[in-house]
């Protein structure tokens, strides 16, 4: 079976109907403009938390697009997600640092580490029927 990666296609064989599941790099920005679902965008300043979009949405280059799956535009300053493009993050977690960030802005940004114990109450207890899914619950 051929392997198929976000944002690739492939021709010849593969086996089709196999099923999967992804993680995908999201931040929540905002930006001035309304914009439609799948927009492609760029990182407005160091922050990564506001956006615009690209000037030609073939060539220009971009960071992301926005939510594919919203069933409206966005509104100019209201919070939504923005879906990173393959290769904006090293290592897919959680927690991650976007290309160009340090670890203590991806730190501040993830609320992790000393700034997650200022912000975050005491976790629940764990269910124990979460079976293998390395995830637990994040969905």
């Amino acid at each position: 079976m051929t392997a198929i990666e976000i944002g690739c296609q492939v021709y010849g064989h593969t086996q089709n109907g196999h099923r999967d599941a992804f993680h995908s790099a999201c931040v929540v920005v905002r930006s001035k403009d309304k914009l439609k679902p799948g927009t492609r965008v760029c990182f407005d300043d160091d922050t990564k938390t506001k956006v615009s979009a690209v000037d030609d949405q073939d060539t220009s280059p971009y960071d992301g697009i926005t939510d594919p799956f919203l069933t409206a535009h966005t509104n100019p300053n209201y919070s939504f997600n923005m879906m990173l493009k393959p290769g904006m993050v090293k290592n897919l977690t959680h927690y991650f640092a976007i290309l160009g960030e340090t670890e203590d802005q991806a730190k501040r940004a993830s609320c992790i580490g000393e700034y997650a114990t200022k912000m975050t109450p005491e976790p629940e207890e764990e269910p124990e029927d979460y079976g293998d899914d390395e995830c637990k619950g994040c969905y």
